[in-house]
């Protein structure tokens, strides 16, 4: 029972830092990207998934890592409840923690979405920028 729930305070802490590290004014998206990005990502989320189609208020950035070359990192997905769950996706070698087990980190650049992954390998992301995500830098 004890360590349950220093394990449950641990994964608090963890989300805490993964959700506020690097956090300041110069660091969010402006309102007129956000909205942009929210509006792109239901055009592209519907496309994917016709049976669950959402809009533009139903969509949360759950967490903005940073703009790399132009390119904008972040979780994005449907509103919906987030349970206490952590992932992370690993990319050139770099631990990206995710405060969601199963949504993808997206790059949003010149009005299309692309998986972290594709975007390091195309060369839209550095390895340097991945450092910097995976570390909290913006």
């Amino acid at each position: 029972m004890k360590l349950t729930k220093i394990f449950a305070l641990v994964l608090c802490l963890c989300l805490l830092v993964t959700a506020f590290s690097g956090c300041s004014k110069e660091d969010k998206l402006s309102a007129k990207k956000e909205q942009e990005i929210k509006e792109a990502y239901v055009v592209f989320h519907n496309e994917q998934y016709p049976d669950y189609i959402i809009d533009v208020d139903t969509v949360f950035i759950q967490h903005y890592f940073g703009t790399y070359n132009g390119a904008a990192v972040m979780l994005i997905e449907p509103n919906r409840s987030v349970g206490l769950l952590v992932g992370s996706v690993e990319v050139a070698g770099y631990i990206i923690e995710t405060n969601s087990s199963d949504a993808p980190v997206f790059v949003y650049k010149d009005g299309k979405f692309t998986e972290i992954e594709e975007a390091y390998e195309s060369g839209m992301l550095t390895e340097e920028d991945i450092c910097d995500i995976a570390n909290g830098k913006k």
